[in-house]
């Protein structure tokens, strides 16, 4: 990834963080996807903000999100490359309010190692 791209990528990350603080410590509802996993709105907010933000700045490149509905990157598959995002990493520490969470985006390419990346 050229200085360029990271740069973009870095500011869409801040963005979603800045949305994030903007709810952070106030009352949010609480869904449990599974056992020991919680989503909030903050979740939901913070993933449409990336993956529209994403699919913006880099038309082309899947966006595999924690909190998008399976269909919406079902051919991930075939890229080359492409963004895995965990909108909220730490929802449960979010909501605790504890500040222990983060935003989350990888963005691997297939057949090429990190030491060769």
């Amino acid at each position: 990834m050229d200085a360029a791209s990271l740069e973009t990528l870095v500011a869409v990350a801040g963005t979603a963080g800045q949305a994030l603080l903007e709810m952070y410590g106030q009352a949010l509802s609480v869904e449990d996807k599974g056992p020991r996993d919680p989503v909030t709105e903050a979740d939901r907010r913070a993933n449409l903000l990336l993956v529209k933000r994403l699919n913006d700045a880099f038309p082309g490149i899947p966006v595999v999100a924690e909190e998008s509905e399976p269909a919406s990157f079902e051919r991930f598959r075939q890229a080359p490359r492409v963004f895995f995002v965990d909108p909220l990493d730490g929802t449960q520490e979010f909501i605790d309010s504890n500040g222990e969470f983060a935003v989350m985006i990888g963005l691997p390419r297939r057949h090429v190692s990190a030491a060769s990346s």
